[in-house]
């Protein structure tokens, strides 16, 4: 499942987190022994691929990365996790020449997430 966790950083600003788990109630156990604020916001069924996609599509739009997997308050952050899963992929792969850039397939999680997509809009052609 895909979920989206709310904290404040050292200077009080809003972040959000986006990640994947099989067990939200062990990885909200974990964030909170370190992180006793943090909050959980909402919860999607999904894979790891879809994780990666939102990342994705999150840099691709701009979206105020902080570090990794957390993003600065931004009401389409916030968002996100309403959005169909097919609606990201299928922008990300309408703008897979800025998304997949070759610099970027030389790292193997980029390259994997592209044969990802790409196995998956082969299917949906062959099927239409």
């Amino acid at each position: 499942m895909i979920y989206c966790l709310t904290s404040l950083d050292t200077e009080g600003n809003k972040l959000y987190k986006i990640g994947y788990t099989d067990d939200i109630k062990s990885r909200m156990t974990h964030y909170q022994l370190h992180n006793p604020s943090i909050k959980l916001v909402k919860v999607k069924d999904g894979e790891r691929i879809d994780e990666q996609c939102i990342h994705c599509y999150l840099h691709l739009k701009g979206l105020g990365k902080y570090r990794r997997e957390w993003y600065v308050d931004n009401k389409d952050v916030k968002k996100i996790l309403s959005k169909p899963m097919d609606e990201i992929k299928e922008f990300l792969w309408e703008n897979k020449e800025k998304v997949f850039s070759k610099s970027k397939l030389r790292s193997v999680s980029w390259f994997n997430l592209y044969k990802k997509l790409e196995r998956v809009f082969k299917k949906r052609n062959k099927n239409s």
